[in-house]
């Protein structure tokens, strides 16, 4: 096998053994650190509330509704919610052919319709799940500009 990454030989076999449906010429294979299910992509996204907006647990409510509004269960799911005083915290499953972009910025928008709740921005990661001081750092940055 002429590999591209130098790995161990274990690696490669506990790899063949564990994926189910390994690449073809036609079709590849795709991981990321956080998985997926099915045909969706795994993503831990984290959304600042605006400078003078203080979120309420009852904001879940809200979230999980425009979602649901917006978007069919193909295209995400909704896992986990977290709501912060300062933002938001969210484990979502999107779909391939979607990106995260074109899930988050129309859910900021739909929310922001009536009252400028969330930032317009996002920290978005399909690798791990940050650190609690990392997110807040992120928010804290965000708030502060």
């Amino acid at each position: 096998m002429n590999d591209i990454f130098d790995m161990p030989d274990e690696w490669k076999i506990a790899g063949h053994d564990e994926v189910v449906g390994m690449p073809t010429e036609d079709k590849g294979l795709i991981i990321t650190g956080l998985g997926g299910d099915d045909k969706q992509f795994r993503y831990f996204v984290a959304i600042s509330a605006s400078k003078h907006s203080v979120l309420k647990s009852s904001f879940k409510t809200k979230v999980k509704k425009t979602l649901g509004s917006l978007f069919s269960q193909a295209e995400v799911k909704l896992e986990k919610i977290t709501i912060k005083p300062d933002h938001i915290r969210l484990m979502l499953l999107v779909g391939m052919n979607s990106s995260v972009n074109e899930i988050i910025m129309p859910f900021i928008r739909k929310v922001n319709a009536n009252s400028s709740q969330l930032f317009k921005h996002y920290f978005a990661v399909n690798t791990n799940v940050p650190e609690d001081k990392e997110i807040q750092n992120y928010v804290d940055q965000i708030r502060k500009s």
